[in-house]
């Protein structure tokens, strides 16, 4: 496109330099008209001139309203482009929080693996904000947009099975146990004792499985190191918008 405006530009130049040499031709040539010769230059120098002249006015006037087209929406991609950085505050403070849950969480699972007590542990991670977190669709790159929400969905679904505690439903199967010792099988409260001691022994199991599941994700993965790079890249981006806002 830049290359065809070029070409247009000396052409152009290139006819207003060749205008004398026609119009010196033309005082030499019988023309076979009516009227004065100097007449009908005069006015054939006049309609080209003023050709001419339109054309490069119109191509002055394309070239700004491009101009300014082209600065009003560079204007308007920074005005966007800004207005994502409290969003992306917001996703860095969160960040930093699972960053800081995860490092505890690795820490703890060292512990813990080395006594092949996995599917037993107990970790609480802290809550995330959710105000924080409402507006990530505000991410202009759509890329970093998708991985911290996968990142969220992780991060909720480890705190769900790690957060759970174990001893208290012990507590209660242990309790249920000693009074179905004490009751006979014919007892009325037998049957519904019986009912949630099995409800509580699944609950238990499913929960263990999906520890052993997450805990592995989580170190096959690498959702420590996976979470620093997007903390940096978060970080960066807002250094950008800093400097580019100012």
């Amino acid at each position: 496109m830049r290359r065809k405006i070029i070409l247009s530009v000396l052409f152009l130049v290139l006819l207003i330099m060749l205008i004398p040499v026609i119009v010196n031709g033309l005082m030499n040539l019988d023309l076979g008209a009516n009227g004065n010769i100097e007449v009908w230059i005069t006015f054939f120098g006049s309609y080209i001139g003023a050709i001419i002249g339109g054309i490069i006015t119109g191509v002055v006037a394309f070239s700004i309203a491009k101009y300014q087209i082209n600065h009003q929406n560079y204007v308007d991609r920074t005005l966007e482009y800004v207005k994502q950085l409290p969003s992306l505050i917001g996703i860095r403070l969160e960040l930093r929080k699972i960053v800081r849950n995860f490092e505890y969480t690795d820490f703890n699972l060292n512990n813990h693996l080395a006594s092949r007590q996995v599917g037993s542990i107990n970790i609480e991670q802290e809550e995330i904000d959710k105000d924080n977190w409402r507006n990530v669709n505000k991410i202009l790159d759509t890329n970093l947009q998708v991985e911290i929400l996968e990142l969220q969905d992780f991060y909720n679904s480890l705190k769900k099975v790690l957060d759970f505690d174990e001893s208290q439903v012990n507590i209660e199967l242990n309790s249920i146990e000693i009074q179905l010792t004490l009751i006979g099988t014919e007892n009325i409260e037998y049957a519904e004792l019986t009912k949630r001691h099995s409800f509580l022994m699944k609950q238990l199991n499913d929960i263990s499985r999906k520890k052993v599941i997450m805990i592995r994700r989580f170190k096959e993965e690498d959702y420590l190191s996976k979470t620093k790079e997007l903390l940096e890249i978060v970080t960066t981006q807002i250094e950008e918008i800093k400097l580019k806002g100012v």
